[in-house]
């Protein structure tokens, strides 16, 4: 294996000349109005406060009759993947123009985008199970 002139190297378009350079080209990046970022963070937070008085609500009242027949750790389940999915509007949030976070912003779009399937994953199955365990008490009660 001898080295490879640059003169023989042949390029995508068939060529031994390289290819002309890229201009760059300028990019309006669209953001979200401060108008909308506030309304977003202020109904996400009502939203998470929601979620936790219901979960306390769940808890305090876990001996009534409804709160045992829909099952409380289905209920809580329920409650954090409604958790996870407000978190993820506020992921949204997070753009070019928030002070202080460029170098973290491509760490913050992973998190968003993980955080997005794990609630999609956890509620799903939290649902088939209920539904599994439905239809274990309805094909029993039958026999």
């Amino acid at each position: 294996g001898a080295w490879v002139d640059e003169a023989d190297f042949i390029y995508a378009d068939g060529s031994g000349s390289a290819p002309f350079t890229l201009r760059l080209v300028d990019v309006e990046v669209v953001t979200m109005t401060e108008g909308l970022k506030l309304v977003s963070l202020c109904l996400s937070l009502v939203g998470l406060i929601v979620c936790f008085v219901l979960a306390v609500m769940v808890w305090v009242y876990r001996e009534k009759t409804e709160i045992r027949i829909s099952q409380p750790k289905f209920l809580y389940t329920i409650l954090l993947t409604c958790s996870l999915r407000l978190f993820v509007v506020l992921f949204l949030l997070l753009d070019s123009s928030t002070p202080y976070l460029n170098e973290m912003l491509d760490e913050i779009c992973l998190a968003k985008v993980y955080t997005y399937y794990l609630a999609l994953t956890i509620r799903y199955t939290a649902l088939m199970i209920k539904l599994r365990m439905l239809n274990i008490a309805l094909s029993s009660s039958r026999e």
